[in-house]
């Protein structure tokens, strides 16, 4: 992935992901699911990620988060996981 002339890791955009989960109360897999696809999308548009860039895997990637997120909203919210 590339950044602007640099290195934009999956952890970065993951955390970027992270942030805008907690601060818009996202909590389905659904929900989820369209923030990551509109991000990569974003992130496309502006040339920030390359071209040769596997989406499908990376979106993948970013779905299997998920379960750590769900845990962190949990925490957060002081409610028990369903």
């Amino acid at each position: 992935m590339t950044y602007k002339g640099g290195e934009f890791s999956f952890e970065a955009l993951y955390g970027e992901l992270k942030n805008k989960v907690i601060a818009e109360k996202i909590e389905s897999i659904g929900q989820y699911k369209e923030m990551v696809e509109n991000l990569i999308e974003e992130k496309k548009s502006y040339g920030f990620l390359d071209e040769s860039e596997d989406w499908p895997q990376l979106v993948r990637d970013l779905l299997a988060k998920w379960p750590d997120l769900e845990k962190e909203i949990a925490r957060r919210s002081g409610r028990p996981m369903t």
